[in-house]
């Protein structure tokens, strides 16, 4: 075993309730394409003439450094939210998380 630091952690996907482990997949294959096409976006951006992604009359750098801010601020976004789903799907493997529909079980509760 090598040498490092471990740690637990409770994670939320907020919003998000997979019934079985292909939707899990499924999420993740999702949340990749976008990160991908998000990837592509910044490439084109850095390839193209700063004058052809503005209007007319806009400020070419300041509307190039927000587009460019913006498309980061998404990619780190969908980033973060794969490592979630990327740690769920491990945990699902482990059976250390549970599947399924977490709406029925609360009303149970009640």
């Amino acid at each position: 075993m090598g040498w490092g630091t471990e740690f637990s952690v409770n994670a939320y996907l907020s919003r998000q309730i997979f019934k079985n482990k292909e939707e899990v997949e499924d999420a993740i294959k999702e949340k990749e394409g976008q990160v991908q096409t998000d990837r592509e976006l910044l490439l084109m951006m850095t390839m193209a003439n700063p004058k052809d992604l503005v209007e007319e009359g806009e400020d070419v750098l300041y509307v190039t450094r927000n587009r460019v801010n913006d498309t980061i601020d998404d990619i780190i976004s969908e980033q973060r939210e794969l490592t979630l789903l990327y740690l769920y799907l491990e945990a699902i493997d482990e059976g250390t998380a549970k599947i399924g529909d977490n709406e029925d079980e609360s009303q149970e509760e009640n």
